[in-house]
């Protein structure tokens, strides 16, 4: 456990801040704001006492029962914490800090002087795998996240997954094909988080490979995840638009993982993000696929992060 830790306290500290941040939200300004309806009971509790008042409807109503609480579900709440919390920034982050975890883990390697050694010794794509495995095991660091935050959803929303009232509604939260999927909406939520985090340890595997810093490559790897989103949404969305007359922005736009609602196709969607994961896919094997230009790389001295 204490080896454990000692390798992955940034990812855990990232992980805490988040949680804690997540739950602050949750249970403090939501549940104040949304659930227990604070300040309109705090205004109709003044309204009440003027005597010109106290026989009035709503008065009675709030004197026979209490304070009025607020009509949410589990999904609503999922959706506002992803919006309208510190951590609707995530999603322009989440590519950082995936890179950076990454890229960690081959700097870490790289600045031992085991690197080399083990090359020689063991079979080149059994070296690959064990580099590789260690830095798409980030790729699981997100769902786990948001798994944990949904739990706190689901026990402020009373496991009510009730959509019926946004069946002909015009509220702006998930579009309604996906939440017709009720409880199993959060599993599409997390696959979706992973699929993308797949993209972005391969960009930073990519650029593992392009120069000998740490802290450029991290950089780099950024840089292509916004130049990756500009391709699709404005180059190949443009295209669209001229020659097919249809708008596709939003499945070609990888900066907001969180939302779906301009995505009536999922598997659209999906297949877009497994075509660009094929191509980076194929892109790292053939930079990597050389191993005597792959130990010339690492003889090189790193400037990397302690």
């Amino acid at each position: 456990m204490k080896n454990f830790l000692k390798k992955n306290y940034i990812a855990l500290i990232i992980a805490i801040v988040i949680i804690v941040i997540g739950y602050i939200y949750l249970f403090g300004p939501f549940k104040s704001n949304q659930i227990d309806l604070k300040k309109y009971n705090d205004s109709l509790t003044l309204f009440c006492q003027k005597e010109e008042n106290i026989n009035s409807e709503i008065c009675r109503d709030f004197s026979l029962n209490g304070p009025f609480k607020g009509d949410v579900d589990v999904l609503y709440i999922f959706y506002n914490l992803l919006t309208d919390s510190p951590l609707s920034y995530l999603p322009l982050i989440i590519a950082f800090i995936i890179s950076f975890l990454s890229l960690k883990e081959f700097s870490k390697f790289f600045n031992s002087s085991m690197a080399k050694l083990i090359l020689i010794r063991e079979k080149y794509s059994l070296f690959l795998k064990k580099i590789f495995l260690s830095s798409f095991k980030y790729v699981f660091l997100f769902p786990i996240i948001f798994l944990i935050l949904y739990v706190g959803c689901l026990i402020l929303g009373n496991f009510n997954f009730d959509i019926s009232k946004y069946a002909t509604s015009s509220i702006a939260i998930f579009s309604f094909t996906y939440l017709s999927l009720k409880s199993k909406f959060i599993l599409l939520f997390l696959f979706n988080i992973i699929i993308n985090s797949i993209i972005y340890v391969l960009l930073a595997l990519i650029t593992a490979r392009i120069t000998n810093s740490f802290y450029i490559n991290v950089i780099l790897s950024y840089i292509l995840y916004f130049i990756l989103d500009i391709i699709g949404e404005v180059f190949i969305g443009l295209i669209s638009i001229i020659l097919l007359n249809i708008d596709p922005h939003s499945y070609f736009n990888f900066l907001d993982i969180f939302s779906f609602y301009d995505i009536p196709n999922y598997f659209i969607y999906l297949g877009i993000r497994l075509l660009v994961i094929f191509i980076l896919g194929v892109t790292t094997y053939i930079i990597y696929y050389n191993k005597e230009k792959f130990i010339q790389f690492i003889e090189r001295k790193w400037e990397i992060l302690k």
